[in-house]
Formats: C-alpha cells, sequence, structure tokens
C-alpha cells in the first residue's frame, strides 16, 4: 500500500515536472522571441538569464555563453563602471529605474541608445536576490526626434526672421499661441509678452472687435480668407496691414487654431500713391506738352495758311488789276463797235435803195455784188452781229464782277482794323467762288443773307472760314444735295450759318473736328487744317463757332461775331447751345 502510494506520488510529481518543463519552454521561447533584450543579473551582476535579443546584442549568438558573466566582460570600463553602479543603486533603494536612455558604442563604433528599465527582485523568504532588466533599442526614435527638433528650430529660425508678421491663435477663445519677432517688434511688445493675450488686450475696441469678427468669419467657414487693406495701431503709429488668415483643423475636422499671415504694406502704399501722384503730375506734363506741340502746329497752320491767303490776295489783286486794264480797252471797243455797226447798217439799207439805178448802170456789178452777200450771208451777219457783240458784253460783265469778287474775297485790312465791315458783299462773292465747285458736285448753293451791322474785323479772313466751311458742307452732301449760307442780326453781332443736307458728323468723332491735321477725308482730298485755322480765325475776332450736327440728316456750323466794340475772346462748341 505505501508502495503503491508513493508510486502515485512519483507519477504526480514527473507530470508535474513536465508540465512546469512546458511552462519553462514557452516562456523561454516567447522571451527569446521579444525584439526587446531581457536579462535577469544576480546580486553580484552577474548574467543568469538572456534572452536571443539581449545576445545578439552582446555579439553573441547563444545565451548560454553569457550566463555567469558581468557587463566589464561585453563594454568599455568607464560604460561598464556606469552600468554597475546603476545596478547597485536599484538594488539599495529597492526602486526600480524605469526608461532610463544612454547612448552605447557598439563594436562596430555606432552608437546606438538604448531605453532600459531595471526592477529588483526577491528571493521566497523576500530578501533581495537580483534585478530583472529590460531594453530596447531607440536609435531611431531619437534619430526621428533629432531630426523633428532640428525641423522644428529651421522653421522656427524662419518663422522667427521672416519679416512678416506670423501669429497663431487658439480656435477656441482667440487668444495668441503664437507670434514671431515680427509681429512683436509691430506692436511694439516684448519678447513673449504677447502669448495668452488676445486683441483686446493689445489694440483700441473697434480694431479689435473688427479682427475677431474676421477671426471668427474664418474659423466658421474653415476658408482661406484675406484682408488687402486693414489699418493697426502699433508704436509706430497706424500702419496698413494686408493679412491672409486660415482656419487650422484637428483629426476631428474642428477648428483648433487660426494661422494668420500680415504684411506691412504702409511704405507700399505710400510709394504707389507718391507713383500715382508723379504719373498724374507725368501725364499732365505730357498733356501740356502735346496741346502745346498742338498749338504750335496750329500757329505754324494758321501762319503758313496765312502766308499763303496773303499772297494769294496780292497775287489776285495783281491778276485781277491786269485783268481790269485789257478789259476796260475791250468792253470799250466792244461798245464802239456797237456803235459803227448800227451806223455801218443804216449806211448799207441806203446803198442797197440803190440797187434798180445801178442795174441800169452797171448790171455787172451789182451781180458780183449780189454774189458775194450771199457768199458772206449778209443778211445773217447783219442780223446775228449785234446779239454776238450783246452776248460779248454780257460775257465781259460776267468777268467783270468775278474780278470784282477775286479783289473783294482777298482784300486784306492793313494797320487797325474797320470798325464798320458789311459781311455781305464778301459772303456774295465767297459764294460767287464756290459756285463752280457746287455745280461740279451737283449740290445746290442757296444764299439768304439779311441785312448786318458793322463789324470790326479783317474780311478776308471771314471770307477764308466762309469758303472752308462751305467747301466741307459741299464735300459731305450726296449730288442733289443743299447747301445754305444764311446771315442774321443778332442782338451781340451777326451769326452766319452754313447748313447742307449731307451725311452728319458722328457723335464720337465731334469733338475732335477742330483739332488740327484731324480729317476724315481720304487721303490727298485734305489737310484736316481748314476747320482749325477757322477756329483760330474766329476766335482772333473775338468770336465763337459751334456744329450742330446729327448723323443722315446733316449739320450746320455756325458763326457768331460781335458787334464792333464788343469783341470777347471766342470759344469752339461741338454742338452745346450757349
Amino acid at each position: 500500500m505505501r508502495r503503491h502510494h508513493r508510486a502515485q506520488q512519483r507519477v504526480a510529481h514527473e507530470r508535474n515536472e513536465a508540465a512546469l518543463s512546458n511552462e519553462r519552454n514557452l516562456l523561454r521561447s516567447l522571451i527569446d522571441n521579444l525584439p526587446e533584450h531581457i536579462f535577469i543579473k544576480d546580486m553580484l551582476g552577474r548574467y543568469i538569464l538572456d534572452n536571443m535579443s539581449h545576445a545578439r546584442f552582446l555579439g553573441r549568438e547563444s545565451s548560454d555563453v553569457i550566463a555567469g558573466r558581468t557587463v566589464f566582460d561585453f563594454f568599455p570600463p568607464d560604460l561598464a563602471e556606469r552600468y554597475a553602479a546603476d545596478d547597485r543603486a536599484v538594488l539599495q533603494s529597492g526602486e526600480a529605474l524605469v526608461g532610463r536612455e544612454e547612448p552605447i558604442v557598439g563594436k562596430d563604433g555606432r552608437t546606438r541608445w538604448i531605453s532600459t528599465t531595471k526592477a529588483p527582485f526577491r528571493d521566497i523568504q523576500g530578501a533581495p536576490a537580483g534585478l530583472v532588466c529590460i531594453s530596447r533599442d531607440v536609435t531611431a526614435r531619437r534619430l526621428a526626434e533629432q531630426e523633428l527638433r532640428e525641423l522644428e528650430r529651421f522653421l522656427s529660425s524662419i518663422v522667427e526672421n521672416i519679416p512678416d508678421v506670423i501669429f497663431v491663435k487658439s480656435g477656441v477663445d482667440l487668444r495668441y499661441v503664437k507670434i514671431n519677432r515680427a509681429g512683436e517688434e509691430l506692436i511694439g511688445a516684448a519678447p513673449g509678452s504677447v502669448l495668452g493675450k488676445s486683441d483686446h488686450d493689445l489694440f483700441p475696441k473697434i480694431q479689435a472687435d473688427f479682427f475677431a469678427s474676421v477671426d471668427r468669419a474664418v474659423l466658421e467657414s474653415g476658408k482661406l480668407t484675406e484682408v488687402p487693406a486693414e489699418e493697426i495701431q502699433t508704436s509706430r503709429g497706424t500702419r496698413i496691414l494686408h493679412t491672409t488668415k486660415l482656419a487650422i483643423a484637428d483629426d476631428a475636422g474642428r477648428p483648433r487654431f487660426l494661422l494668420g499671415i500680415s504684411r506691412d504694406i504702409t511704405d507700399q502704399q505710400r510709394a504707389q500713391k507718391e507713383l500715382a501722384e508723379k504719373h498724374a503730375l507725368l501725364e499732365e506734363a505730357l498733356r501740356s506738352e502735346r496741346e502745346a506741340l498742338d498749338a504750335l502746329k496750329q500757329a505754324q497752320a494758321v501762319l503758313v495758311q496765312n502766308e499763303k491767303m496773303a499772297a494769294l490776295g496780292q497775287l489776285v489783286a495783281g491778276v485781277a488789276h491786269e485783268i481790269n486794264n485789257p478789259l476796260a480797252f475791250v468792253t470799250n471797243n466792244i461798245a464802239v463797235l456797237q456803235r459803227d455797226l448800227a451806223e455801218i447798217r443804216a449806211v448799207l439799207d441806203l446803198y442797197r435803195r440803190t440797187d434798180q439805178t445801178l442795174e441800169r448802170s452797171d448790171a455787172p456789178l451789182l451781180k458780183e455784188i449780189r454774189e458775194l452777200s450771199e457768199r458772206v450771208d449778209l443778211d445773217y451777219a447783219l442780223g446775228n452781229v449785234p446779239e454776238l457783240l450783246h452776248r460779248s458784253r454780257d460775257g465781259l460783265k460776267r468777268i467783270q464782277e468775278i474780278v470784282k469778287n477775286l479783289r473783294e474775297f482777298s482784300r486784306e485790312s492793313l494797320g487797325e482794323l474797320p470798325d464798320n465791315i458789311d459781311l455781305n458783299p464778301g459772303i456774295e462773292s465767297t459764294l460767287t467762288i464756290a459756285r463752280t465747285a457746287a455745280r461740279h458736285h451737283n449740290v445746290e448753293l442757296v444764299a439768304e443773307l439779311s441785312p448786318l451791322p458793322g463789324i470790326r474785323c479783317n474780311p478776308s479772313k471771314i471770307n477764308q472760314v466762309i469758303l472752308n466751311l462751305v467747301m466741307n458742307a459741299i464735300d459731305a452732301c450726296e449730288r442733289g444735295g443743299k447747301v445754305t449760307v444764311r446771315t442774321t442780326a443778332v442782338p451781340q453781332g451777326v451769326e452766319i450759318a452754313v447748313s447742307d443736307t449731307g451725311t452728319g458728323i458722328p457723335p464720337e468723332i465731334r469733338h475732335r473736328i477742330f483739332d488740327p491735321f484731324f480729317t476724315t477725308k481720304p487721303v490727298g482730298r485734305g489737310t484736316g487744317l481748314g476747320l482749325s485755322i477757322s477756329h483760330s480765325l474766329i476766335t482772333e475776332t473775338g468770336g465763337t463757332i459751334e456744329v450742330d450736327s446729327e448723323p443722315g440728316r446733316g449739320s450746320c456750323f455756325t458763326v457768331r461775331l460781335p458787334a464792333a466794340g464788343s469783341q470777347t475772346g471766342g470759344q469752339a462748341n461741338d454742338g452745346k447751345k450757349e
């Protein structure tokens, strides 16, 4: 019975030993396959257990060769002494050393960082028996953290040294959690003194309310927002900032921070304003220069035209004078010829009364006379010559009238201007000259001239203006059109209107028709000086010239000249009645 009991105990013991061995092997397998370095030391610092990860770390292929050895067998003396000191401190204090990180130089010369936790363990009686240690290689993490710190320093250096203001506010209460040196300098704050404050702690209420309202709108919308120009009170006075704001959300999409970047554009705006002012001054200078150049060109054109007209006037006056002399002789001779022809005809009638007597006395002579009379058609000649002479005298009168009109048109006033010039005769002479062009264009030229008061002016210049206006009106008309020249006495002087049934002047160019060298005529048909010179001549006389025109219905140019003694400065008008 006792033998049987011992046998059962032996079987149970063997079974327990087998289970314990299995658990030990399972635990060993688990420890060997962990990436952490796991090892146990006794009170003397000797390794009594190591996993494979720790063995490989020590440069061994098996943990068996490590048992019984100390750190002095695997590490340099100074490092081994530091490890041994840590072991003694933990055993003496009874407190664990958790997560201590320290560098280790491996056999390959590379430095690696190890995080170590050491804790004392006790035997069955509760007495200290040694250390349980776990360490892991944290080199990769340490390198990543170092790179992150370097990146943070790099970014911080950029943020702190960038000239723009960069700030970050809390998405909850809009208090500053970050602001760079440029922002602190702008508002005149000491380093770090802005953190934790809001805009209401730093700026006047109106500005702070505005900043806060924009910030809340950005946080609510989550969109990038630009404030092109906002004023801010600083230690350097009022400055103008261009600000960009953006909400930064957390993983849940809730706005956590507000990022702002502001650029001081005060000097830029001041420079732009000064540039705009200088540009305006330059534009004004250029405009004045253009006006001066245009005025010079116009003055030159007027001078050249006046010289041409003066030379033409002298030429016309000379030609008229030269024509007048032979014209007088021819006219007088025609009158004498008409008188003598009548007497010759009377003599011939008397001779014809002797035909019967001559036939009895000398019939051959009478026959010869009759044959000659029939050959020259004497009766027709005697009946037609008076009409020819009458028409010749009419032609000579027309020549005299043309010469008179030319002299009237080209008449130049010398010295003081006369005070009592009747413009109608000069206008009539001008229209006589223009009628040839009107007939050529099949345009009717009508004169409606009313009695006018005397005007103090140079009549040849007024005639030149009327001729320019009439010729332009004729050119503007289609065939069968009509040009009317009307003179009227008005309370302050005279009014001369030249109207046509032509194409009219488009509104977009009406303001330019008096500009020098502006013309709508084809190249070679106009210089663009006629209206410009006309305006100058009327202005010199103290009058005004204006135009009323409608496309498709013709134009009317109206010249107003003051009566003698009331001349004032003149002006041009593009259709607006005074």
